[in-house]
């Protein structure tokens, strides 16, 4: 996935997809994009987790097994979807705190209600 291409989707903020064929939506819980629905695919080498917006230009559809996101009939890219289990593999994350250190101006994150976890809730 090239900068540009990888610009070109941050911009429009999104990708078109029909949900029905997802096997792992997600929804962020923490960090930049708190809230938005999104999948995870992966094209080249990287992998990706882009937004799901209904209004956007680009649209994702499946072609086999492959995921390709379009503009009109142009090809942007094509990849594969993955489950979410297996986008980061040999990663575990701990959540601490519902806080960001971040102050990104697109991110409504950092306007929510804040809380650090308590020791047992992190042990468990």
């Amino acid at each position: 996935m090239s900068a540009e291409i990888n610009a070109l989707l941050i911009a429009e903020g999104g990708v078109n997809i029909d949900e029905n064929l997802l096997g792992s939506i997600t929804t962020h819980a923490s960090g930049p994009g708190v809230g938005p629905k999104s999948f995870f695919s992966k094209f080249d080498d990287y992998r990706v987790r882009p937004r799901i917006k209904k209004s956007s230009k680009y649209i994702a559809a499946l072609e086999g097994d492959e995921a390709v996101i379009r503009e009109g009939k142009r090809e942007i890219i094509r990849g594969r979807l993955e489950d979410a289990h297996t986008h980061c593999p040999k990663q575990a994350y701990v959540a601490v705190s519902e806080e960001c250190v971040f102050d990104c101006k697109y991110c409504p994150f950092p306007l929510l209600e804040a809380r650090t976890k308590s020791t047992k809730e992190i042990e468990k």
